[in-house]
């Protein structure tokens, strides 16, 4: 008989005003376009024939929508929902709401991939990807881990950094690795729990 091992799945929001606008979100609660709702109505049709026992989100309403309408396509609403700002978006100070191409020809695309890509570094007044890392880590080794441990399917819904660093934690990546780790818009990630780590499965 095969025992099916715990499903963490991962998933970014579905597109936002923002996205459309080209603009750095951080801190803003925005809410899904209409696209980004469809979006995570197919993500939902992913995700068919599997059942969640708890669920994560932020406290931002993209986020929180989106679970939402996972959760009602899959037809597995009735699920402990936890939201926190733990998993809320990196807050991006002096670039908050500023379109992105503004922000290049303002302080240089080289500054912006720094503060945007790299592990260590962050915008001013903002956050960097290990700011992001030490809110993200009391959640999955207290919490969520845990839950899998316990034999429960658990999904996380969040914003880009959040998932990635959570990526990294469970691929093991190196920091300078950072940047290069894709997170799409409502793109599920499958992960197997097996032998005390993940195994990344394709659904």
């Amino acid at each position: 008989m095969i025992v099916a091992m715990p499903l963490l799945v991962l998933v970014r929001h579905g597109e936002s005003e923002y996205n459309v606008q080209n603009r750095f979100s951080g801190e803003a609660d925005l809410p899904l376009t209409e696209k980004g709702r469809e979006q995570a109505s197919h993500a939902s049709k992913l995700l068919e024939g599997h059942r969640f026992d708890k669920a994560y989100t932020s406290n931002r309403q993209r986020a929180a929508e989106t679970l939402q309408i996972i959760l009602n396509g899959i037809r597995n609403p009735e699920i402990p929902v936890l939201k926190t700002g733990n998993l809320k978006e990196r807050e991006n100070g002096i670039l908050g709401g500023v379109e992105k191409n503004e922000a290049r020809r303002k302080y240089g695309p080289e500054k912006i991939k720094e503060w945007t890509k790299s592990f260590e570094s962050g915008p001013p007044q903002g956050e960097s990807g290990k700011d992001v890392m030490a809110r993200i880590l009391p959640l999955l080794n207290l919490q969520i881990i845990p839950d899998l441990d316990s034999g429960r399917n658990v999904i996380v819904v969040s914003h880009k950094q959040p998932v990635m660093c959570m990526v990294m934690c469970i691929e093991r990546l190196k920091p300078e690795n950072f940047g290069t780790i894709k997170i799409d818009n409502s793109a599920p990630l499958f992960y197997e729990r097996i032998n005390g780590g993940f195994r990344r499965k394709t659904g």
